[in-house]
């Protein structure tokens, strides 16, 4: 089915083939064989991004490259963005920034920034309720709206 997928977005001119992934060992900080095995057959396959979620703490982001350009990216998880889950890792996430341009007509992954994240929770007045913040890095404005600055 994945197969198929591929090339029916091949078959439709797709710039980029993203595969987001539910994949994973829930609460392991490092990606399985299987998770490996799978993302060198997406992008043997044409997909440039595979994002993965479901092991809600962050695993590994690794870049295939050939020389200095990127040739895919694999986020085998981003983690907990928002989560209500209070122990240890799963309180992390990541925020995965894909800048891509276009290069002789092609559109290529120029490069990449990881963010960190960190779901604090905090109650509000005895009531049961709570209070999420979600904080990471001071982030640039996005590139369309730094365009021509």
């Amino acid at each position: 089915t994945i197969l198929t997928d591929i090339n029916k977005s091949k078959e439709a001119n797709a710039d980029l083939i993203l595969c987001f992934l539910h994949w994973g060992k829930e609460y392991s900080d490092s990606q399985s064989e299987s998770q490996e095995q799978l993302s060198n057959w997406l992008h043997a396959h044409g997909v440039k991004l595979v994002i993965g979620s479901h092991p809600h703490v962050v695993q590994p982001v690794i870049s295939y490259q050939t020389g200095s350009k990127i040739d895919g990216i694999t986020a085998f998880s981003l983690g907990n963005l928002i989560s209500n889950q209070r122990s240890g890792k799963r309180k992390n996430g990541l925020i995965l920034e894909v800048n891509l341009t276009i290069n002789d007509g092609e559109l290529v992954i120029s490069n990449f920034v990881e963010y960190p994240t960190f779901v604090k929770r905090s109650p509000t007045n005895n009531t049961g309720f709570y209070n999420y913040l979600i904080t990471l890095p001071s982030l640039p404005a996005p590139i369309s709206q730094t365009a021509g600055l």
